[in-house]
């Protein structure tokens, strides 16, 4: 089975964050990389819309997830860019 990483804020989570994930789990077991505070503060310039526990509590409650992990070096591999915003990310 093929595998999906995303990279993802899920600081607003909705109904268009859910039904991406679930197309996400139709590709493949689905593994999310979880933007820290600090990284969407950095990428984003915002502050996150909910603290990064409650934020990996919600992807850990979704069952079409596989594993997820919370990333705080996102931002220095952006190079200090505020425009750059890692996206999905098909592997195998």
């Amino acid at each position: 089975m093929p595998v999906v990483r995303l990279a993802l804020r899920f600081d607003h989570p909705g109904a268009r964050d859910f039904r991406f994930l679930q197309e996400a789990a139709r590709l493949g077991e689905v593994q999310a990389l979880l933007w820290s505070d600090q990284a969407i503060l950095d990428l984003a310039g915002v502050e996150p819309g909910l603290p990064e526990a409650e934020r990996l509590y919600f992807l850990q409650a979704i069952r079409s997830l596989g594993r997820h992990r919370r990333r705080s070096g996102i931002a220095r591999a952006a190079a200090g860019s505020r425009r750059a915003r890692p996206g999905p990310v098909g592997g195998g």
